[in-house]
């Protein structure tokens, strides 16, 4: 699913962006997300880990004032974008500040894409 070619895209779509991979991501993916907690731009761990990691992000952005944008590539199994991305919109809800975007985003390899001619 997070196989080179999709690192390689992610790394040239979404440089300001910080990385995450969950402890069971493998390869390259893992290997982006951990280079990039090095540097404070990321984190690998459990999901727990990824949450409290973005939350802290939102904590961080609060203190400063106008538009912001925050963009996150999520390297975990699909089934766990919704808790993360719904515990996301309750943080920023609770804040009731419309000027601070998270933007999450999950890549996926072509291949795992099915289209349907019929649309």
């Amino acid at each position: 699913m997070f196989g080179e070619d999709v690192v390689k895209q992610v790394k040239r779509d979404h440089t300001d962006a910080y990385y995450t991979a969950h402890l069971e991501v493998p390869g390259e993916m893992f290997l982006l997300a951990s280079e990039a907690q090095q540097e404070g731009k990321g984190v690998v761990g459990s999901t727990s880990n990824i949450l409290h990691f973005i939350l802290g992000l939102i904590d961080s952005y609060e203190q400063k004032s106008g538009e912001q944008t925050i963009s996150v590539v999520l390297g975990t199994e699909a089934g766990m974008i919704t808790s993360i991305v719904r515990k996301v919109q309750e943080k920023l809800s609770a804040l009731s500040r419309q000027d601070i975007c998270v933007n999450i985003i999950f890549p996926v390899a072509s291949e795992a894409v099915a289209q349907d001619d019929g649309f």
